[in-house]
């Protein structure tokens, strides 16, 4: 009853009366038009091809191959298929966006080392600033030290000079 009702019936019978009534070598066909819409179910007598069972002679076989219609499927032609389109393209975005991780950790790890780098040229010119702060400070202890000395040294010098002149007064 399913297959009689999914034909497009024919006022000349019923579907399903014929299908119970369908003999050897008979069938129910529905074919397309021109349109690609069914046609009405027709009643149709198949007959059987005739057939070898047995392997057909080279030149029978051959002659057969030639003429049978199908050259266009003599040559192999490898379509690619939507499966490995899809694939490619999950492939291509799975990578790109690898590619953009490994970009943003290498732009990191390099902010990192321009970071430290920057850090590190800080801390060795704060070292400097330092030595030179630490040598400054003692070249002006030492400046210091023999200025104090000079004087000394020149304060008693005039001591004994104006003494010395003073004494023999």
């Amino acid at each position: 009853r399913a297959a009689a009702r999914a034909f497009r019936p024919n006022p000349a019978f019923q579907a399903e009366d014929a299908i119970m009534e369908l003999g050897v070598g008979e069938a129910l066909t529905s074919f397309l038009d021109e349109a690609g819409v069914p046609a009405m179910v027709e009643r149709t007598k198949i007959i059987c091809p005739q057939s070898l069972m047995s392997v057909p002679e080279p030149m029978v076989r051959a002659k057969v191959m030639m003429h049978d219609g199908m050259e266009k499927y003599d040559e192999f032609v490898d379509n690619v298929s939507a499966y490995e389109v899809l694939t490619a393209e999950r492939e291509e975005a799975e990578t790109a966006k690898q590619e953009e991780a490994d970009r943003k950790a290498r732009e990191k790890e390099e902010a990192q080392a321009e970071k430290l780098r920057l850090k590190e040229e800080e801390a060795e010119r704060k070292r400097k600033q330092k030595l030179e702060d630490e040598a400054r400070r003692k070249a002006e202890r030492r400046a210091a030290k023999i200025e104090s000395q000079l004087i000394s040294a020149g304060g008693q010098v005039l001591k004994r000079g104006l003494l010395g002149v003073l004494k023999r007064w």
